[in-house]
């Protein structure tokens, strides 16, 4: 991810960050009269409603034309959303404005074993969001804004680094293996997949089976990889949700011998849709948290089968 750097002049940077508290005002007001609409209409106090959540549920509303503005039917006047929109426009300048500083911190980050799977573009990715963050969550211009962006951005890296972390506590050996991928396949210019990337590295059979299982492991959570990257003996499957699954693999499956609560987990993740680990517990009467813990024992248990059927 390349944001090009343009830097804002003083008076520029003073004129924005009281457009940023101005709509930022509005915008967290109107938050708080959605969040206690809906916790009247639900019964509950809903903590996950985030402000990012609300932020595209508020701009795709203003995006449908439709006046007066409404999210969950809480109006919001014109000038209010005026003033809201005023600091959308100006998002991408600030961005641009503060990439050097999200750049940063993201070297900061790469110079340390920081001990995840990510890259520069992953971290790149999240620093952005976390200085988009900033940018509509500032409302007090006695702070100065680099400051008030410098934390989101570090909390922001912290978050995700910390997260993918605890997912796949890797040993510094398979983390130097990835990182040698990713800059293997950075040199090609055209689409590669695992097979010749590995071939180009001249990794052994460990070393191969190793990257595998870890690339299976970052996309099954991120979902990044596309399905040129992972060569036919990986199971499709767990590096890619689809409801589509080649014949082989549906033998894995069938082979795994998995039980009700377990097949019902395995097709909400090929589902894909939004929500179904909330659904799939609820209706077996478990926590929200069990669907993706039996996930990682699922996935065991059908590669093993596969592998065996191989």
């Amino acid at each position: 991810m390349d944001i090009p750097y343009t830097p804002l002049s003083p008076d520029r940077l003073s004129e924005c960050m009281e457009i940023m508290q101005e709509g930022n005002e509005v915008l967290l007001g109107f938050h708080d009269r959605v969040r206690k609409t809906l916790r009247k209409s639900t019964g509950n106090f809903l903590k996950k409603y985030s402000r990012r959540k609300f932020r595209a549920e508020f701009f795709q509303a203003v995006n449908e034309g439709k006046k007066p503005t409404k999210v969950h039917g809480v109006t919001l006047g014109q000038k209010g959303v005026a003033k809201i929109m005023a600091v959308k426009e100006i998002e991408w300048e600030l961005i641009c404005g503060f990439s050097s500083l999200a750049r940063g911190l993201v070297k900061r980050w790469l110079n340390r074993d920081h001990g995840s799977y990510l890259t520069w573009d992953d971290m790149m990715s999240e620093a952005c969001s976390g200085l988009s963050d900033a940018i509509f969550h500032y409302t007090d211009v006695n702070i100065k804004f680099v400051t008030f962006a410098h934390k989101a951005i570090r909390n922001r890296l912290a978050y995700k680094i910390g997260r993918a972390k605890n997912n796949f506590p890797w040993p510094a050996g398979i983390r130097k293996l990835y990182q040698k991928y990713e800059q293997a396949k950075s040199e090609f210019n055209h689409s590669v997949n695992f097979d010749e990337l590995v071939a180009h590295m001249g990794l052994t059979n460990e070393q191969q089976s190793q990257l595998q299982q870890a690339l299976t492991q970052i996309v099954s959570v991120s979902g990044e990889m596309e399905e040129n990257e992972v060569s036919s003996e990986c199971p499709a499957f767990v590096a890619k949700r689809t409801p589509r699954l080649e014949p082989d693999q549906k033998v894995a499956i069938e082979s795994a011998n998995l039980s009700d609560w377990e097949m019902a987990v395995l097709e909400g993740y090929i589902s894909g849709h939004w929500g179904w680990q909330s659904e799939v517990a609820k209706r077996f009467g478990k926590s929200r948290a069990a669907p993706n813990v039996t996930l990682k024992f699922i996935k065991n248990k059908v590669l093993r089968e596969y592998e065996r059927a191989a």
